[in-house]
């Protein structure tokens, strides 16, 4: 119970905090490469898939 206190009161603290413009830029870049991190971790992205099959198009081949 102390723990959680002074827990959520250090948060609090942090919370109310003035921030500059590149700490919140900085804090929200680092959320969105997490962000398509994990997306490309359980294969939402499936960014090797999409790479594959645009270069495989016959629009992209080379035999003309």
């Amino acid at each position: 119970m102390l723990f959680s206190k002074s827990f959520f009161r250090k948060a609090n603290q942090i919370r109310k905090q003035k921030w500059s413009a590149p700490t919140v830029m900085g804090i929200f870049i680092l959320i969105c490469m997490m962000l398509v991190f994990g997306f490309e971790t359980i294969g939402i992205a499936q960014k090797e898939r999409n790479l594959d099959y645009r270069i495989v198009t016959p629009e992209k081949s080379k035999n003309f």
